[in-house]
């Protein structure tokens, strides 16, 4: 497009000068003779250059220039100043009132040509830079609109999840539960025929159940919703609390559990619960491929300073190299169906894996085929420098740039109550924020795109009144925020707090 310039002055003589000194440059030329004429072709026929005289009669070059500056629509029109050589005083004045640059009077017509050129490359650099803000911002407009309804979907999806699994679990519940009546006798004799039939029933059901289990924490894995309460625990009591409900599992294929935990055993910082359904999974898991009246073995010991292994041992036909190596991915299943005829989802060693990595642990397997398998993960020992390193090697494998770590301070100003604290911060938090307990606070550590949002979250979620225990004070202090590339001065200054809290303490 041809670009357009407006020649303004109140003499004749000079606007021919200007129009011949650029008649030879493919512009479309505008003339106007006083400051009202200029300001309406400004605001009408939108130039993309202003030639403009200082002294004019009526309303000077000065004024025309702040009036065009201070409309939101010519604003950004460039204005090249004409004066008088030597009247400094304009110039500074024009510029000052927003002019780009300036032409002394008697005029050099190369002069003239060269300032054109120059502001018309400016304002044409401008004006591309503009378009493609506005289009930027139209796409980020599109984008938050469809993030918008994703969120939506997803949380529609989520609570469809929830709600068909609420569904099975009625009728799973009256399935096991009819299948016992019968079994006991209840109403009527039973035959070993049909006892044996029942536990294959029980046996189902149990499977169904679990199925259920894995389809519901593997959405709330993917939406990072599951709550996470890492705090610090003996591997025994770990073991003992799940050890029940396998042997009952065991019982029924006529294997036995064989528990073997070191005598000296450091405790482990995780979730019980999250730990108790890594360990159930692998232990169902291996009872599904073990033959009858085998053994499977937990067995607990020290892997290092800083690190608890523990390892599920079965006498199964092991897997090949190839198939261990994908074991762990979403719906993929281990060998044939169950001798209870239920074939999972595939998602048990897929979300032990994600459970053991929220508790900052790995998971793995050796297997060989004929031999068995031994399953195993690993638990951080209560040691806090190591804790951290390994918090922030987690989140290093999967975060990414522009996301910043970011420390909080979270206490309880009236009465000191940690404990309402931490089950807030349970209820707050995203499963990757890391919560460690000092005397009278709670350090969070954790991840955020939006570090002056991040603190403001669990300052307004305390007002809601479900979400904060009866007579909390919660206090949130905000310790500081890094680039990821930074993650070293964030251990250091989480490390550094940490030990100051419970020196203080």
């Amino acid at each position: 497009m041809t670009p357009k310039v407006l020649i303004v002055d109140d003499l004749e003589d000079n606007r021919c000068v200007l129009v011949d000194a650029l008649e030879d440059e493919q512009l479309i030329l505008e003339k106007a003779c006083d400051g009202e004429e200029a300001l309406r072709k400004v605001r009408d026929s939108a130039p993309d250059l202003v030639l403009l005289d200082v002294v004019m009669p009526g309303m000077d070059g000065i004024e025309v220039c702040r009036l065009i500056k201070a409309s939101e629509a010519t604003a950004r029109v460039p204005i090249i100043l004409v004066t008088a050589l030597g009247e400094d005083r304009h110039v500074i004045d024009g510029l000052n009132a927003g002019a780009t640059d300036y032409v002394a009077k008697p005029f050099a017509g190369q002069v003239v040509r060269a300032r054109v050129r120059a502001a018309l490359r400016s304002k044409l650099a401008q004006d591309t830079l503009q378009q493609r803000n506005d289009e930027i911002a139209q796409l980020n407009e599109v984008i938050e609109q469809k993030n918008r309804k994703l969120t939506v979907l997803t949380e529609t999806a989520h609570r469809f999840v929830d709600n068909v699994a609420h569904e099975f679990r009625t009728p799973l519940s009256v399935i096991k539960e009819f299948a016992s009546i019968i079994e006991e006798g209840l109403s009527g004799p039973v035959t070993e025929q049909q006892r044996e039939h029942l536990k294959f029933i029980e046996g189902a059901a149990r499977e169904l159940a679990q199925m259920v289990d894995d389809f519901l924490d593997s959405s709330k894995l993917k939406a990072r919703t599951l709550r996470v309460d890492r705090r610090n625990h003996a591997v025994a009591s770990l073991i003992e609390g799940v050890l029940p409900m396998l042997e009952s599992r065991a019982a029924s294929r006529r294997i036995g559990i064989n528990v073997q935990v070191s005598s000296d055993m450091p405790p482990v910082f995780a979730d019980r619960d999250k730990v108790a359904r890594v360990i159930l999974n692998l232990v169902v898991n291996a009872i599904k491929f073990s033959p009858e009246q085998s053994t499977v073995t937990i067995r607990a010991s020290t892997r290092s300073a800083d690190d608890v292994e523990i390892q599920v041992i079965d006498s199964g036909p092991g897997m090949p190299p190839e198939e261990t190596s994908r074991i762990f991915e979403r719906f993929r299943q281990v060998g044939e169906v169950s001798r209870d005829g239920v074939k999972g989802f595939g998602l048990g060693l897929n979300i032990a894996r994600e459970l053991v990595w929220l508790n900052l642990g790995t998971l793995g397997v050796r297997s060989d085929v004929g031999s068995g398998s031994v399953f195993y993960f690993t638990l951080p020992a209560l040691n806090p420098d190591h804790i951290v390193r390994a918090y922030v090697d987690r989140l290093a494998e999967h975060e990414e740039p522009p996301v910043r770590l970011a420390l909080l301070a979270v206490r309880d100003a009236r009465r000191g109550d940690l404990e309402s604290v931490r089950r807030f911060l349970v209820a707050t938090c995203y499963p990757m924020d890391l919560a460690l307990s000092t005397g009278d606070a709670i350090i969070v550590a954790g991840v955020t795109t939006e570090p002056q949002r991040w603190a403001q979250r669990l300052r307004d979620r305390k007002k809601k009144k479900e979400d904060t225990p009866p007579d909390l004070d919660l206090v949130v202090d905000e310790l500081g925020c890094w680039p990821f590339a930074q993650r070293s001065k964030f251990e250091e200054t989480l490390l550094s707090r940490f030990q100051q809290e419970r020196a203080v303490a």
